[in-house]
């Protein structure tokens, strides 16, 4: 499973100060009288608004 944070294990050749973001998972849940909940990942890339694609969410 994915765990947020700081991986020692990845070797990085540029300072921490300078690392950035290329994407975004926006974790999302629906849910509505008569519907099971669906939770699903929508996956934002670059600074776009759209996202880029869905993703399964498993606990």
């Amino acid at each position: 499973p994915y765990k947020p944070g700081k991986c020692d294990d990845i070797l990085k050749w540029k300072p921490p100060n300078l690392n950035s973001v290329d994407f975004r998972l926006k974790i999302t849940k629906v849910t509505g009288e008569g519907l099971l909940p669906k939770t699903y990942g929508l996956l934002y890339v670059g600074s776009y608004n759209q996202p880029f694609a869905e993703i399964k969410v498993r606990k």
